[in-house]
């Protein structure tokens, strides 16, 4: 089990966020972000529990781009919503053939929210940085 005290840098443990938060910030300072070398063999070190805490969210995947704004990512929101309008658009003259792909589309927007939403946070909380790439620090590892 990971030592919360242990190990955050004071610079993550002094922002306004929560000890959940601050592990996973730990985590992704210590060893990068999902395309970075140490983050996979880091990762599989970790507990079943602990790894999902880290590499997943459990709100991004049923809450999607509505969640990405509520935490402050509106880029990547309106990027999503907008894949998301124009799939839907392209699907919809094939209703039968639309709904099987729709229901995939959400599947794999869900996956996608719920991957990258954690580092996309510590990206914008810690380091500042925006972008409007929602598979940015998408990994399937």
């Amino acid at each position: 089990m990971i030592n919360v005290s242990d190990t955050i840098p004071s610079h993550i443990e002094n922002l306004n966020i929560s000890d959940k938060w601050k592990l996973r910030f730990a985590f992704f300072e210590k060893h990068g972000g999902p395309g970075s070398p140490d983050f996979t063999p880091a990762l599989k070190e970790l507990k079943f529990s602990e790894r999902v805490k880290i590499a997943a969210n459990f709100w991004a995947f049923f809450f999607g781009p509505i969640y990405f704004l509520c935490i402050g990512l509106w880029k990547r929101a309106l990027v999503l919503f907008a894949l998301i309008i124009a799939f839907t658009i392209l699907t919809s003259s094939a209703p039968a053939l639309g709904d099987a792909l729709g229901r995939i589309l959400g599947l794999i927007i869900g996956v996608v929210c719920a991957r990258t939403a954690n580092y996309a946070y510590y990206e914008k909380t810690v380091k500042a940085e925006t972008s409007w790439n929602p598979f940015q620090g998408f990994s399937l590892s």
